[in-house]
């Protein structure tokens, strides 16, 4: 304890024999050193916070363009159905069963999946007999979907541990009926790919989740979810 005492006692005296032009350019540069210090502190906390403000707004951003991609996706698959059910070569090729017919199904079926994007189509005629079934390779093993929509519309349909975006439309005169749809999962990643999302998200509805990662959390609430920070 007297060493401390000592250098605290010589410091003191020293301070006092000190001019007073030395003391005033110490406490000044005391001041400074203290100043600057507080300034770094500062900056650091302030740019931490700014920085996890950014990174709240970006995901909100992320959500919110996904969320508007998705309603005008949701668009996009009922006028599919509604264009293959209003096409009268359909209605002509279900009141037939050849070939050909099958050739006009698959050709018209082709162009509207390519223009739209769409992930499934299928054609059933009048008696519920599936006459084609266009499916990305992830849904190779979905079963028919005419009764998953029970009526003209749309409906999201869990499948498989999948989420389908699901649009039903009747073919003229009861010819048959054309179910169009998309994976959930396939279209958040085209989502996020093409807009260069930064966001991990994810889709839960009802039981069915799906995500960018295979981690996510999610809250209770049905929706989009982002990564927790």
């Amino acid at each position: 304890m007297a060493r401390p005492h000592r250098w605290f006692s010589r410091a003191t005296l020293r301070w006092r024999t000190l001019p007073l032009a030395a003391k005033f350019f110490v406490s000044v540069l005391v001041l400074m050193s203290l100043s600057l210090g507080v300034g770094v502190f500062s900056f650091s906390v302030g740019t931490m916070l700014t920085q996890r403000e950014l990174l709240q707004q970006q995901a909100d951003a992320d959500i919110a363009r996904i969320v508007q991609v998705l309603g005008n996706r949701s668009e996009n698959v009922k006028a599919a159905a509604r264009m293959l059910a209003d096409d009268p070569a359909v209605a002509q090729a279900l009141a037939e069963d050849s070939g050909e017919a099958a050739h006009t199904l698959n050709q018209r079926a082709v162009v509207v999946r390519d223009r739209m994007r769409l992930d499934l189509v299928q054609i059933a005629d009048q008696r519920g007999a599936e006459r084609l079934n266009l499916l990305i390779s992830s849904l190779y093993r979905q079963s028919p979907l005419s009764e998953a929509v029970a009526s003209d519309g749309l409906r999201v349909y869990p499948s498989e541990g999948r989420l389908l975006l699901l649009s039903r439309a009747a073919v003229a005169d009861g010819a048959g009926v054309v179910v169009v749809g998309i994976d959930l999962e396939t279209e958040l990643k085209r989502i996020i790919a093409e807009y260069r999302l930064q966001a991990d998200l994810g889709l839960q509805y009802g039981e069915a989740r799906l995500a960018t990662q295979a981690a996510m959390p999610y809250d209770e609430a049905e929706g989009l979810h982002r990564e927790r920070q």
